[in-house]
């Protein structure tokens, strides 16, 4: 009698994996020019969930600062803890790079 093991769940839906959290900027137009607002996201998959996060995170927000608007740019890096504990920001992988620079 042989079993099967259905696998497809993970590998569509990737694990994020502890170690590693995103810091996202968003560009928010301001009276001197653009104001970046940071913001750090863990339990994300990947650059796009963490952009949703950030974004998320900001609307709610919105009702303490009534000068943001839409973000006109987007930074977003990877972070992630070393073996020793620190936090270290990784370079932009291509894949992540979609989500940086202005709209």
């Amino acid at each position: 009698m042989s079993a099967h093991f259905d696998t497809t769940a993970d590998i569509a839906a990737p694990h994020p994996d502890p170690a590693e959290k995103w810091l996202v900027g968003l560009g928010i137009s301001g009276q001197d020019g653009l104001v970046w607002h940071y913001y750090l996201i863990d339990r994300a998959a990947d650059a796009e969930a963490a952009v949703g996060g950030a974004l998320g995170r900001a609307r709610l927000e919105a009702h303490r600062l009534p000068h943001r608007g839409e973000p006109l740019a987007y930074e977003v890096r990877r972070m992630h803890q070393d073996l020793f504990g620190q936090w270290v920001l990784l370079r932009p992988r291509p894949d992540d790079a979609v989500l940086v620079g202005c709209e």
